[in-house]
């Protein structure tokens, strides 16, 4: 298996735009795209799931609608960037166990 590499900036701006996106409440995510090389797949940006679907972020957990991967592969071949792997971050108020709010 190939390790996963972030390019500088790559991973703190990530994490930072699903956490503000999740608000805390809900699951946020993105597909991870950039390179394979020999040795590692190397992210250079991301897209998320929301600019691809906006309807996602009804919902506590992600759901993305078929609509979105032709966009997503449109993108791609757009940038000359593939998708090496994909992220979810829960918010506070998701249980990871069962991908459901927990109660309040």
């Amino acid at each position: 298996m190939k390790r996963l590499e972030f390019l500088p900036g790559v991973w703190k701006g990530l994490m930072g735009d699903l956490h503000q996106r999740g608000s805390g409440r809900r699951e946020s995510g993105a597909f991870l795209l950039g390179q394979v090389t020999e040795d590692a797949k190397v992210v250079s940006e991301w897209v998320s799931y929301e600019d691809l679907d906006p309807a996602s972020r009804k919902h506590a957990i992600i759901r993305l609608d078929t609509s979105a991967f032709p966009r997503l592969w449109q993108g791609c071949a757009d940038r000359d960037v593939q998708v090496v792997a994909d992220i979810g971050r829960a918010g506070e108020t998701v249980n990871r166990k069962t991908q459901r709010p927990l109660a309040a």
